[in-house]
């Protein structure tokens, strides 16, 4: 019987780029920051906007495919797909002499995973089995609200914070049956999961921006979240078959495997507690250069510390905004995304994600059409059935087509 679906969100840091250059340039902006997207990437860098500015971006459409090769058996691969359409970004910035303060609200993780599939023997590769069908439900979003403050120290040095109010809601809807049947029996065996966690609590960001030369920029910005609150429930319905060996009298609903009776039906109360997570410290690294007027490259490193048995991580971005003239300019980038699993995990996978804008300026405003794009691979552990291989295939590609605006007044 395959076990409770896992939300891949879990194994990798980066879920959607937010801001409307960053998303452009594969989100190598710790060493830029200088509109409202620094508010979220490095809030000291928005000093040097010099005007007040106002920024929205959208993403008008977010897929994401996973596929599990051989889940079952050979040619039996599950799939699920995410479809999102939501606004993921909004920010303000404001100078008050050399201080400047900002405004903002990002929705860095959005996923919505479905899943709808019936098998038949042929598929499960068992003559026992007449069908098998699995249907998934599960998201997982998180969304950051809160001000900004930076201070310009002098013409080459700033520094800046950003304080969010955290909120992450999970939840899994999940149900399975297998029918089964041949001349000595005729039964079948349900497992029916929900699973809900809320998160309440505070994220926070700080930050510097050094200008060694006048095309030169370096900044450093560092992040962390305490989650202040959580709340997690588990319940369900499960029969097991009376059939003994592959199909277990087991309820995966229970977090301690709780046993139930062949062939009878066992109700799950509500299973609740308050434990909360640990998140991780990214501490972000960049360089820009503004080799011209038209021509700026930039690169990040983001490194993620080890927490609540997840190894750490490393991932990089790189990126380049190319004026064709003062009214047209082109942006893309590149970026890693590693897994924080470590090998034997329910997912573990690597991601790797490009990106291509094109903005167009007016006097005081802009406007950037877009895409990004990712594919990762690896391995997973999402059916525990004998004589299937403990390990599947996995491969997730995400595609996003963005619509962002900003404005200085």
């Amino acid at each position: 019987m395959p076990i409770p679906a896992a939300a891949l969100t879990g194994s990798n840091y980066i879920g959607i780029l937010v801001g409307e250059r960053p998303m452009g340039m594969g989100g190598a902006y710790a060493a830029v920051s200088d509109d409202p997207s620094g508010l979220y990437y490095n809030p000291a860098g928005i000093v040097y906007g010099h005007a007040p500015n106002l920024s929205a971006s959208v993403n008008a459409y977010h897929i994401t495919s996973t596929r599990y090769s051989d889940a079952l058996g050979e040619g039996s691969d599950w799939e699920r797909d995410s479809e999102e359409f939501l606004p993921n970004f909004f920010g303000t910035t404001q100078p008050l002499g050399p201080v400047t303060v900002g405004f903002s609200y990002a929705t860095p993780l959005a996923v919505r995973e479905q899943q709808s599939q019936t098998f038949g023997a042929q598929d499960v590769g068992r003559d026992e089995v007449q069908l098998f069908s699995v249907n998934v439900d599960n998201s997982d979003t998180i969304n950051e609200i809160g001000p900004s403050v930076a201070i310009e120290i002098n013409d080459r040095l700033a520094v800046g914070a950003t304080i969010y109010a955290h909120q992450r809601e999970q939840q899994t809807i999940m149900t399975q049956v297998i029918d089964l049947k041949d001349d000595d029996y005729d039964d079948y065996e349900l497992q029916t999961v929900y699973q809900n966690r809320e998160q309440l609590g505070l994220s926070w960001v700080a930050g510097a921006v050094f200008a060694p030369t006048e095309r030169l920029s370096l900044g450093i910005s560092v992040r962390g979240t305490e989650i202040l609150s959580a709340t997690n429930e588990v319940k369900g319905v499960c029969r097991g078959s009376e059939v003994q060996g592959d199909y277990e009298d087991y309820c995966v609903v229970s977090r301690s495997g709780q046993k139930i009776d062949p062939g009878e039906m066992t109700f799950v109360d509500t299973i609740e507690d308050n434990v909360r997570d640990s998140y991780p410290f990214e501490t972000r690294a960049g360089l820009a250069w503004f080799a011209s007027q038209r021509l700026l490259l930039a690169a990040d490193v983001i490194h993620y510390t080890a927490v609540g048995g997840r190894q750490a991580v490393t991932n990089f971005a790189v990126g380049g905004e190319y004026y064709l003239s003062p009214d047209w300019a082109i942006r893309a980038g590149g970026y890693t995304d590693h897994t924080n699993t470590y090998p034997g995990a329910t997912h573990h996978v690597d991601r790797y994600g490009g990106s291509l804008s094109l903005t167009r300026f007016t006097r005081n405003s802009s406007v950037s059409v877009g895409f990004i794009g990712s594919y990762g691979s690896g391995d997973a552990r999402i059916v525990d059935v004998e004589d299937v291989d403990a390990a599947q295939n996995m491969t997730t590609t995400s595609f996003t087509l963005f619509l962002a605006t900003s404005y200085s007044y």
